[in-house]
């Protein structure tokens, strides 16, 4: 996209499904040697994925050790509201909401400028539980971007109305 990975200050995963982040590698591999530079927080939903990731990267890369210090994995607490990264410009926070598939999902809650913006992260086909994110319903929030690969329109219709959003898109 004509930008250089030391742009980059952070990556916020909703949840390890590898459709969600598998871009993650070549960038991970990349930042070894060639963007020694680069240094970013990646927010990640599993700890064991995020292990993984590292561990796969530096057996790429012949076994050199994984540079933690310029590529940070943050895990958020399953189950726990947190804001998990604030650079006093951009500030996120993780909500929880119900697993899909057996994998701890989060909502992402980014603010920025006076602007607040909601990533869903997948919902389940039928609105299971806490699957929409609550506070879409208790504060206003000026875009949430919605994933829609799961769950059919009649469903999400009174997410949609019982919300404080100003505008909704539609992605996945």
């Amino acid at each position: 996209y004509g930008k250089h990975p030391k742009q980059i200050k952070a990556i916020f995963v909703t949840h390890g499904h590898s459709d969600h982040f598998e871009g993650i590698f070549p960038l991970l591999s990349q930042s070894f040697f060639v963007y020694r530079d680069a240094s970013y927080d990646i927010l990640f939903p599993s700890k064991k994925q995020a292990d993984a990731l590292c561990e796969c990267a530096s057996v790429a890369h012949l076994d050199y050790p994984f540079p933690h210090d310029r590529l940070r994995f943050h895990i958020p607490t399953e189950g726990e509201t947190a804001a998990v990264y604030d650079d006093g410009v951009v500030k996120a926070t993780y909500i929880p909401v119900s697993p899909h598939e057996g994998v701890p999902h989060f909502s992402v809650m980014i603010e920025a400028e006076g602007k607040t913006l909601l990533f869903t992260g997948d919902l389940s086909e039928r609105l299971k539980d806490d699957d929409f994110p609550k506070v879409a319903y208790e504060r206003e929030i000026d875009l949430v971007v919605c994933e829609y690969a799961h769950i059919q329109a009649e469903h999400l219709e009174p997410c949609i109305q019982k919300s404080l959003a100003k505008q909704f898109v539609f992605n996945h």
